[in-house]
């Protein structure tokens, strides 16, 4: 039962995303974050932030792993459609729901992401989530719009972005958010909605949002919350 409702819930991320593409398709993303009583075991080393297929899992507390399974694909010149077909080919080939015990999850959510590259290039590093991992945690975040003082942000010299190719507004925000107390609306100048989740607080998204970027909540019928850029992707 719990691996029927995990699909559904997943094509219907997948069916959401498809309708926001004409917010941007240079770049799209599906992030998959599992609370399970296991983990998963796999014994490829996986590449962090700049590829097709990223996975991570932590272990959390005594009985706890937090799963990520991150799904990327950038194109600079695509069509309509080509990034969710390639996020669902790239989950299918890695056969990795074939690993997933179901009915140890606790819990999970998902996020789609896809963009026009309005600061950066268009390849995976600066496709969103940008993930960065270290002793103290792994964070994820994610963006739509701008942070318009990114570099004045980003000059410390003790920087903990492990992906040096990610040159985009995102790539200031891992250090500051060692820091959680001194994030604010007011540090962060511009118009954007930013997500933030870390396995420090698995059961927490952290949402920002200033300016005119859209932000539009509902629940489904089973009284889970569903958040998007646009109304129709809800």
């Amino acid at each position: 039962l719990k691996s029927i409702i995990f699909i559904n819930y997943l094509f219907k991320s997948i069916e959401s995303l498809n309708y926001l593409e004409t917010r941007g398709r240079d770049s799209a993303s599906i992030s998959i974050n599992i609370k399970s009583k296991t983990k998963i075991k796999l014994n490829q080393i996986f590449k962090i932030n700049n590829s097709n297929f990223l996975f991570d899992q932590k272990k959390i507390n005594k009985n706890d792993y937090l799963i990520n399974i991150t799904l990327k694909y950038a194109n600079q010149v695509g069509y309509s459609g080509e990034n969710l077909l390639n996020l669902k080919n790239t989950l299918i080939n890695s056969k990795i729901l074939n690993k997933i015990n179901f009915e140890k999850i606790t819990g999970f959510f998902i996020i789609g992401h896809t963009r026009w590259a309005s600061t950066g290039s268009v390849n995976l590093s600066n496709c969103h989530p940008l993930i960065n991992v270290n002793k103290k945690e792994n964070s994820y975040f994610y963006m739509n719009g701008d942070i318009n003082n990114y570099l004045e942000l980003k000059k410390n010299k003790n920087s903990i972005l492990k992906d040096r190719d990610c040159d985009n507004d995102l790539s200031c925000l891992p250090n500051l958010f060692l820091n959680k107390n001194k994030i604010s609306n007011k540090l962060l100048r511009g118009s954007y909605v930013l997500f933030y989740h870390s396995s420090n607080e698995p059961n927490y998204i952290h949402v920002f949002k200033k300016g005119s970027q859209g932000l539009y909540i509902s629940y489904n019928n089973d009284g889970n919350l569903i958040i998007s850029s646009d109304v129709y992707g809800v």
